[in-house]
């Protein structure tokens, strides 16, 4: 509501991109409490932009649109960041089975959750698939709670005082953040590859053959 009326406000009209700043105010203030009571600053970002998504407004900058731009700049900083933290010399080969099990579990995981509701609310196996498929990926989320793992292991071991122990800490943290960075990274990837290959096999087929008929023609 505060929005709306903001929207029909004199310096809106002057200056259109007034309301979409504020709705960020809204949201790093919602990420700065969350932080604050102790959860993750997405959960207070993601709140924030759960109240401001429905705001229809006449006179103001597109609440989406300018979070668009905003998403390509701080997207590419926040997983370059978490490139540079990630530390492969902890991905060893003794890690292998554990990050494939991981992987198994994550496309299970979603495609069960997401699949089977679908199929439940009425579409077929191939669409309810393609949902459940659809919603693999891990990303943004997945990542930050590696990292709260992964800091939550160095305050462990800073807090320890025997150097074996800590060191044994900053291992395994290191470990469980660089498998969920592999995690996510092939689960990202597979899905397009799943589509291409199954779902949308005869659709690509019959594109290819339409495409070899034109040029045939021409």
């Amino acid at each position: 509501k505060l929005l709306n009326w903001m929207d029909g406000t004199r310096i809106v009209r002057k200056f259109p991109e007034f309301v979409f700043i504020f709705a960020m105010m809204i949201a790093f203030f919602y990420a700065m409490c969350a932080e604050a009571v102790g959860i993750s600053a997405i959960v207070g970002a993601f709140l924030a932009g759960v109240c401001v998504n429905r705001v229809d407004l006449k006179h103001s900058m597109d609440i989406k649109l300018g979070a668009e731009y905003l998403y390509i700049i701080f997207a590419s900083i926040f997983f370059v960041s978490l490139g540079i933290i990630a530390d492969l010399r902890y991905l060893q080969p003794d890690m292998m089975l554990f990050i494939v099990v991981l992987c198994v579990v994550a496309l299970a995981t979603k495609i069960l959750g997401c699949g089977l509701p679908a199929k439940c609310m009425g579409m077929t196996w191939k669409e309810s698939m393609m949902i459940g498929v659809g919603m693999t990926p891990r990303g943004e989320v997945a990542m930050i709670v590696g990292l709260i793992a992964l800091n939550h292991f160095k305050e462990m071991a800073a807090a320890t005082a025997d150097p074996a122990r800590s060191a044994e800490l900053l291992a395994l943290g290191n470990e469980l953040f660089i498998a969920i960075v592999v995690v996510s990274l092939v689960t990202t990837i597979i899905v397009p590859l799943i589509f291409n290959g199954i779902f949308f096999r005869k659709e690509r087929k019959e594109a290819q053959a339409c495409a070899a008929e034109i040029r045939t023609h021409t």
